[in-house]
């Protein structure tokens, strides 16, 4: 393969690898108000570190986690809050 096009190829991949390697948001599916659970932990840690986007906690069996309201389903997460 020529090497222009391998390199078009190689700027094509990286780009549409963007939203999954830097994304705006992040679902926390099965995140808990009990602190020794991975998802406890997960969304946590997420709030914690410098993730500079959007962090949704999902849980239909909690109102909020962490003082910030749940969603029950990530199909209830609407494209607004999503900032799609």
């Amino acid at each position: 393969m020529d090497d222009k096009i391998m390199e078009q190829d190689k700027a094509s991949i990286l780009t549409s690898l963007h939203p999954l390697l830097q994304p705006h948001s992040i679902a926390v599916i099965g995140a808990s108000r009990r602190q020794a659970t991975i998802g406890n932990k997960l969304f946590h840690n997420l709030l914690k570190q410098e993730f500079q986007g959007v962090v949704y906690p999902v849980n239909p069996n909690a109102e909020a986690v962490a003082s910030v309201k749940t969603a029950p389903s990530v199909l209830d997460i609407s494209v607004e809050q999503a900032g799609a």
